[in-house]
């Protein structure tokens, strides 16, 4: 299991990063069913036989969008840990700076099992007539 840690939160907010209109760490801002929903939640990301900060700024049932710590080259796959919700292998998907693309590697109904009591907006869509 991954070690919680609040490194990134104290660093956000020492640098002024908690403005108006960002959401409390564990809320999450309603999408479409099935699509992006933007959160802020503190979690790790486990390689190399180590743990990171990172912070997750968006989830959908495909993948996340996060902001790493430090400036590392984050290797594939990975491990993202959230202590609310548990681990989740992903893949890098892509790269933008200190920000990341990670792909899960479970399908959706894991992500949507774990997370969707948290992030009622994260379901599948409906199938199309």
């Amino acid at each position: 299991m991954c070690e919680k840690s609040d490194k990134l939160a104290m660093s956000d907010e020492k640098e002024g990063r908690r403005a108006e209109g960002i959401p409390h760490p564990a809320a999450a801002v309603a999408a479409p069913p099935g699509g992006q929903v933007q959160v802020l939640w503190g979690g790790r990301l486990r390689y190399n036989h180590q743990d990171y900060d990172c912070r997750v700024l968006a989830v959908s049932l495909g993948g996340v969008k996060v902001r790493v710590g430090d400036p590392v080259a984050v290797p594939s796959p990975v491990t993202l840990c959230l202590e609310r919700f548990g681990e989740f292998v992903c893949e890098v998907a892509w790269r933008a700076g200190d920000h990341l693309g990670l792909d899960f590697t479970d399908p959706p109904e894991r992500i949507v099992e774990a997370m969707g009591a948290a992030v009622p907006t994260l379901r599948r869509p409906a199938p199309a007539d």
